[in-house]
């Protein structure tokens, strides 16, 4: 897998999101528009989980933030800190930051890539590295949304037309991720469906607009 991540970062330059997996820099400011919208406390650190190039919490720099990137992939760190974040290369499950230290955590598009069973200690870990009453927010992609298996099936093609390199994929629904969550000790602050191109977000994750347009799963804890 981090091959295929070199292979697009070498083709992509760090502040493209198509060099993290995005398939549109668009859709991706999209979805970061709704990730900040939720960062609504001005949170003094921030912890960006499997942060990729770093891109997703840029916009919060300005306000002189103290936002710290943890990623295994070496180039993907080189490329964080080409963004101007602090950078850890390391083991999402296994943090080398102090218990009780930071404010918010947030990992975007990296749980599609765990399988259910190693989504648990890597929420032991946000947890053990938040301050009581700190906040993790979750954004990955719904598989059972609709319009998700269109797109799934349309790159499916134009990857094996192009030869595209393929990445791992795991489908987790909101109460998979969320019993993980309770069973650790979060509190559940916020879960929803979003539809990033529209800037559309429902809390009725089971109505049928969701099922057809909740392109995304977003949830927020609280320990």
């Amino acid at each position: 897998m981090v091959e295929s991540y070199n292979k697009l970062r070498s083709t992509y330059s760090p502040n493209d999101a198509r060099s993290n997996g995005y398939r549109s820099h668009a859709y991706f400011e999209k979805e970061q528009s709704i990730l900040l919208n939720e960062l609504n406390n001005s949170p003094e650190i921030i912890l960006d989980i499997a942060c990729g190039s770093g891109l997703m919490l840029i916009p919060l720099l300005k306000a002189n933030i103290n936002i710290i990137g943890i990623d295994l992939d070496i180039n993907a760190c080189i490329a964080a800190k080409d963004n101007s974040l602090k950078m850890i290369q390391g083991s999402v499950y296994s943090i080398p930051i102090n218990s009780g230290s930071i404010d918010y955590a947030v990992s975007c598009q990296f749980l599609n890539q765990q399988s259910l069973d190693s989504i648990f200690p890597l929420l032991q870990e946000a947890y053990r590295v938040l301050r009581k009453g700190g906040k993790l927010t979750l954004i990955w992609r719904n598989g059972n949304a609709l319009i998700h298996r269109v797109a799934t099936c349309l790159y499916k093609v134009i990857d094996t037309i192009f030869n595209n390199q393929a990445f791992p994929y795991f489908n987790h629904t909101i109460l998979d991720v969320e019993n993980h969550a309770k069973n650790i000790g979060f509190n559940i602050c916020n879960k929803e469906v979003i539809f990033p191109s529209l800037s559309w977000r429902s809390k009725n994750t089971n109505s049928a607009l969701s099922k057809i347009i909740g392109a995304s799963c977003l949830l927020t804890l609280e320990k």
